[in-house]
This record gives structure tokens, C-alpha cells and sequence, in this order.
């Protein structure tokens, strides 16, 4: 935390859903590890992409530079999994993170709760904010969704701590649909990935830019001036009509389809 502070960073965030690597068979099938495995497949989609294939052979192999000071030297990379989970990982209880908050007196924010009496607890170690996520399904798909709790952990804790939430935000509709239902901020991690793997650094800010005209577009449809007042005012009737329809749709999504036209008239008059 030392080296933390002197490198200039004022919030510290602890993530706290990833006690071991997930079950990820897709990671599996397209030989995603470190380091690559290479199949027919991976090499074909390569020579598709040679501009991308050029790049990515001048940078080298690649390395977790952040984790390389703290790994035994002339580790294979082959081991690198297992050091991870040896070193990186492992459960984080409140009383390991007791004394995280102990000696940090900057802003703590939790990532990976879901459930209340999690929050609960968050509040009462003096978190400043938790990060409502499911790790985006990727750690435990049949876990909890932060949307399914984020409303009632915003009426019961919404006062005493700052509630950020991911998992599942691909848009900036995305955005403001979590934003209604209580979030004070969102993240998105994937879609930063993709956008930065596909074009380098130009993805990334092609991805901010995509992200703040769906947002704005939004803002504008509500004639709302600013992503609080948009929150507020889909948590009015907006926002009812969108839930109600949410909720309508599980009822009916083994009976007849109707159409859209009359279901829409049906939730929103």
C-alpha cells in the first residue's frame, strides 16, 4: 500500500470475487492461457488480421509486467497460472480487509459484493463504496446479478455508501439503466478489451466516444441536462414501465407471443 500511495493513487479497490480462477470453458476452447496456445483456428483468424498479427509479434511475448517483480526468476511461463493462484488469489473475509481499511486512510471501495448483508458489513468496516458485481459472470455464471439486489441495496444503504456497479453494461443505455435503479456509477471491463485488442489505443477511445453519444442520446430522448437528473427522472415513470416490461416478459416468455405494439400500450398508459 506504501508503494500505492507513492505512486500518486488516492482510492485503493479491493476486488473480493475472485477466490480462484472461474470455470471458463470458452477461455478453454480457444486456447486462451498463458502463455497462448496456438491451434488451426487461432492461426487462421491471424492470418486474417495481419496488420494485428504484425503488432502483436513486435511486442513481444506477452508478460504480466506487474506481477514480474514479485515472481522467482527464470519462472516458465507455463507456471504462471499456478503462481497466480498461490500468490494472488485465495477468500478475502471482512477480517482480512479490516486491516486493509486500518492502513489506508484514503477511499476503500469493495468490488464483488452482491448481496445486502454484504453491504451491510461493507458499511460497517467503513468502506467509502462497494462495486455491485458478479464479475460479469465470467467467475460463477449461475451466481446472483447485481440488478436483481441493487434496489433494495440502494433504499437500505444508499445514504451511508457510494454504490458503483458492472457486470452486464455494454452501453451507454447500459449506463443509464444502471444508474436508475440506484447505481452512482458503473464500470465496464470488456468492452475495453475488445475495443483496445482490436485497434490498440484508438479502440479504447473509439469505445469512450460510442459509449458517451449512446449516453447523451439518452439524455437527450428524457430532455435530461445531466446523468443524475436522467437517473431521477427513470425512476419515474420511465423507469416503472421499463421494469414493468422486464417483469412481463419473464411472465409470458413461455406463453403466446403478443405484439409488441399492444404490450407497450399495456405497461405504459
Amino acid at each position: 500500500m506504501g508503494r500505492i500511495k507513492r505512486a500518486g493513487y488516492k482510492v485503493l479497490v479491493v476486488t473480493v470475487d475472485v477466490p480462484t480462477f472461474g470455470y471458463r470453458p470458452r477461455d478453454i476452447k480457444n486456447g486462451l492461457a498463458m502463455p497462448p496456445k496456438m491451434n488451426l483456428r487461432n492461426i487462421a483468424q491471424m492470418m486474417q488480421c495481419p496488420s494485428w498479427s504484425w503488432h502483436t509479434l513486435l511486442a513481444g511475448v506477452p508478460e504480466m509486467q506487474t506481477l514480474k517483480p514479485y515472481m522467482p526468476k527464470n519462472m516458465p511461463t507455463s507456471e504462471l497460472a499456478n503462481f497466480m493462484n498461490n500468490t494472488v488469489m485465495g477468500a478475502v473475509d471482512f477480517e482480512s480487509l479490516k486491516v486493509i481499511r486500518d492502513n489506508w486512510d484514503g477511499p476503500l471501495v469493495l468490488k464483488g459484493l452482491v448481496n445486502p448483508e454484504d453491504v451491510a458489513q461493507a458499511v460497517a468496516l467503513g468502506a467509502d463504496g462497494v462495486v455491485l458485481s458478479n464479475h460479469g459472470g465470467r467467475q460463477l455464471d449461475v451466481g446472483e446479478s447485481p440488478l436483481d439486489t441493487i434496489q433494495t441495496i440502494k433504499h437500505q444503504y444508499g445514504d451511508k455508501i457510494k454504490l458503483l456497479m458492472d457486470s452486464g453494461v455494454q452501453s451507454g443505455g447500459n449506463v443509464a439503466q444502471a444508474m436508475a435503479m440506484g447505481a452512482d456509477f458503473t464500470l465496464l471491463g470488456r468492452t475495453f478489451v475488445y475495443a483496445c485488442g482490436a485497434v490498440g489505443q484508438h479502440g479504447g477511445e473509439h469505445a469512450i466516444e460510442m459509449l458517451t453519444q449512446q449516453m447523451t442520446q439518452v439524455m437527450g430522448q428524457l430532455k435530461c441536462p445531466t446523468p443524475t437528473h436522467t437517473a431521477s427522472l427513470f425512476k419515474s415513470w420511465t423507469w416503472r414501465c421499463l421494469i414493468s416490461c422486464r417483469e412481463s416478459i419473464r411472465h409470458h416468455k413461455n406463453k403466446a407471443p403478443q405484439s409488441r405494439g399492444a404490450l407497450s400500450i399495456k405497461l405504459c398508459r
